[in-house]
């Protein structure tokens, strides 16, 4: 409460209790009276579909300007089996916010994904290393974090190509990967006697029927002292020649 000079308050103020030096002359101090809301206010929670609520659902006459943290104390909401709770709508207000009004709050459910399957598989020509099945990934979650693709081995004479089919940026769906395997061939240059050659001499895993321009690089002949180079043996492919068998060339 707070007292005032003028009974409607446009005189001089003085906090309820407070000391003052008293004027020469007499002084009337006027109580100036707020309006207070007599109004009380109920505060419901009530469970939507797939669920239900455990603990007390209403509050009622609670005074206006209470407290939320005063004034409830809210359920604990219980998702039937296969759904989960993912919140109350509307949202429910902070610790320190006053209630003003009745309000409804409704527990707000959804049913469990079960999630994605995803499986790693090799065609017959070669075979896969570490895990090839992850199962219950959350729709949407990121790739790379879902799974840790497993590394592909080929066989004798087969090369790793791809991936069938391609990996997404998120699994949104089941999904099975198939590594794809091609044959794959060795080129390799020899020197005879009487020289050597400068350059690469090994060419491994190249894809079948890969053209001969693409596949290597022939190294330079370099002879001896007292010798020429005349020429390779077995002769070399055209460029546009397909590499199909291993090879060794002198």
């Amino acid at each position: 409460m707070v007292w005032n000079t003028e009974r409607d308050g446009t005189g001089k103020a003085y906090e309820d209790e407070s000391s003052f030096k008293m004027p020469s002359h007499d002084i009337t101090l006027y109580a100036q009276w707020e309006k207070v809301s007599c109004k009380n206010y109920k505060v419901t929670f009530v469970a939507g579909k797939y669920g239900s609520l455990e603990g007390e659902t209403e509050f009622s006459n609670i005074q206006h300007g209470t407290k939320w943290s005063d004034a409830v104390e809210v359920p604990v909401a219980i998702p039937n089996h296969g759904y989960k709770f993912v919140g109350w709508k509307p949202e429910l207000p902070s610790e320190d916010v006053e209630i003003t009004e009745d309000a409804i709050y409704t527990a707000i459910f959804e049913k469990v994904s079960k999630g994605h399957t995803v499986i790693f598989k090799a065609d017959k020509n070669g075979w896969l290393e570490g895990k090839t099945e992850f199962k219950n990934i959350q729709h949407g979650t990121s790739w790379d974090e879902a799974v840790d693709v497993p590394k592909p081995k080929a066989k004798k004479g087969y090369m790793f190509d791809y991936w069938k089919p391609s990996f997404p940026d998120k699994v949104k769906k089941d999904g099975i990967y198939t590594a794809i395997f091609v044959k794959c061939h060795t080129i390799k240059f020899e020197a005879g006697k009487n020289g050597w050659l400068e350059g690469e001499t090994v060419f491994r895993n190249i894809r079948h029927e890969t053209p001969w321009s693409d596949a290597v690089k022939v190294p330079k002949p370099k002879a001896n002292k007292g010798y020429v180079f005349v020429g390779w043996s077995p002769v070399l492919p055209s460029e546009n020649d397909k590499v199909i068998k291993d090879a060794t060339y002198k």
